[in-house]
């Protein structure tokens, strides 16, 4: 963003502003010393008034001449150095707030300028932040779904586990009940043969039954 003109063309507006001011000294009668000693005491350094001095003497800047310039030639002799000093220094003053407002509208446009570019730069590094929120999110997604699938297949197989383990204990039960289905037979089978015995004791008068004899009755 430009906010100055050409600095030569200020540069040469501004010297011929004090051209026009030394002239005018000249006019009224003061000596190259006094112009400068007059233009060094508002605030133009030694070199610059030399050298604007020396223009104004060589004639370097094409200046017109206003109607009226013997009058006021008469007038600003009139005046004396202290009219000059007070014309330079309100020139000077003027060139120094041109200067300050000039240089606080650089600065605002510069301040504008990186305010921007600032601007800018945070909103890729709110862009970049939230691409690295937003892959962190999809991996954790991503990390809670391969959980819940690992969880649901551990879940299957206790389930299974869990089945055969009742499978195990229906088939223990199985063989227990069976075991005790066995035994209750031969118990049974025992108490059939000793009421046989009996009976046939009884009745046959001949057979004496003993303990002996049932368990080998059984036996056979």
């Amino acid at each position: 963003m430009k906010i100055f003109g050409n600095k030569k063309e200020q540069a040469s507006e501004k010297d011929e502003k004090i051209v026009n001011v030394v002239d005018k000294m000249r006019s009224a009668g003061s000596s190259d010393a006094e112009i400068t000693q007059t233009l060094r005491e508002s605030g133009v350094d030694e070199a610059r008034a030399k050298k604007l001095i020396a223009q104004a003497g060589a004639g370097a800047f094409a200046r017109a001449v206003p109607e009226g310039a013997a009058a006021n030639k008469g007038a600003y002799a009139g005046k004396g150095l202290s009219g000059a000093k007070g014309e330079i220094r309100e020139f000077i003053k003027e060139e120094a707030e041109a200067e300050m407002q000039g240089l606080k509208e650089k600065i605002a446009g510069e301040v504008r300028e990186d305010l921007v570019e600032y601007k800018l730069r945070l909103a890729g590094k709110e862009a970049e932040f939230k691409k690295a929120i937003n892959e962190n999110v999809s991996g954790m997604a991503e990390l809670s779904d391969r959980v819940k699938t690992k969880l649901n297949d551990l879940s299957s197989q206790l389930k299974t586990v869990q089945l055969d383990l009742q499978e195990a204990k229906l088939s223990g039960a199985h063989a227990k009940n069976r075991a005790i289905s066995i035994i209750l037979l031969v118990l049974g089978i025992l108490f059939l043969v000793t009421d046989l015995a009996l009976f046939y004791n009884g009745f046959m008068g001949a057979f004496t039954l003993t303990v002996d004899a049932v368990i080998l009755l059984v036996i056979m």
